[in-house]
């Protein structure tokens, strides 16, 4: 009987022990789960300003997109001119092509010069249009990582 005293209040005062204990780690924990929510709360702010940031450069990509595919537009009805013009000037069997090329030069135009030239502009605006839509898309292949880490780190703390 004395042992089985001894034993109930040795159970009493491990367990009174056992609380006291668990509600000093409760009271360590909070300090550091608001801290936690602080920089969970720090980390969703940056990352909206980012997307905000980023939504704003895809809209301006986009419209410099659009603007230099008109231009090219506007470029390749030239070049159609140009081609048509040189192909009336300069006709494949014309022998003399030299003397009216020479004539040209010293009149300062040459269609042939100036189809080159526009010829290679465009290419600079094609590759441009280019690298800007590999822009656009690395940006929104980005967007959707923050987005989907965001969603597991709001996910996560909503356990």
């Amino acid at each position: 009987m004395m042992a089985s005293l001894a034993l109930i209040i040795i159970t009493a005062q491990l367990s009174i022990m056992y609380q006291k204990r668990s509600g000093q780690l409760r009271m360590r924990q909070e300090p550091l789960r608001k801290r936690i929510q602080s920089i969970r709360n720090k980390a969703n702010h940056s990352a909206e300003h980012v997307t905000q940031n980023a939504e704003k450069a895809l809209s301006e990509i986009q419209f410099s997109i659009d603007s230099l595919s008109q231009f090219d537009q506007a470029i390749e009805k030239a070049i159609v001119q140009l081609e048509a013009n040189v192909q009336a000037m300069f006709p494949e069997d014309e022998e003399d092509e030299s003397d009216h090329s020479a004539q040209l030069m010293l009149q300062g135009y040459d269609p042939r010069v100036v189809l080159r030239n526009v010829l290679s502009r465009r290419e600079d605006v094609e590759n441009h249009i280019v690298m800007l839509r590999t822009d656009a898309e690395n940006i929104k292949r980005n967007m959707q990582r923050l987005s989907a880490v965001t969603t597991r780190g709001e996910t996560r703390s909503d356990d």
